[in-house]
């Protein structure tokens, strides 16, 4: 199991979250990572990095809930330039929490 860090999250305590995993469920192998994007990111040339942290920012604007009231399934949304530069400022700085937005 791969446990991921959350920056976000002041009271996370996951090395805790991990033992206690590890002490359940003795056969199963925990690994504690730095945060998802930091992890999965970090690696990459600085161009590949920006163009996978591009495709990121999009889908996940693209995923919002417009109107919780209203869901519209089977129909994609193109997600609008604010919302990309927003999702894409969360990618680049994690440690940023937003507020207010429901993803599908």
């Amino acid at each position: 199991m791969i446990l991921y860090d959350d920056p976000a999250t002041e009271n996370l305590r996951i090395e805790e979250i991990a033992d206690y995993l590890s002490s359940k469920l003795p056969r199963l192998e925990v690994e504690v990572r730095p945060g998802f994007f930091q992890h999965h990111l970090g690696g990459l040339a600085p161009s590949e990095r920006e163009r996978a942290i591009d495709l990121l920012a999009r889908e996940i604007a693209s995923c919002r809930v417009r109107n919780p009231f209203r869901p519209i399934w089977g129909v994609d949304f193109e997600p609008l330039y604010g919302e990309v530069e927003f999702e894409r400022r969360g990618v680049e700085n994690p440690s940023r929490k937003p507020f207010g937005i429901i993803y599908d």
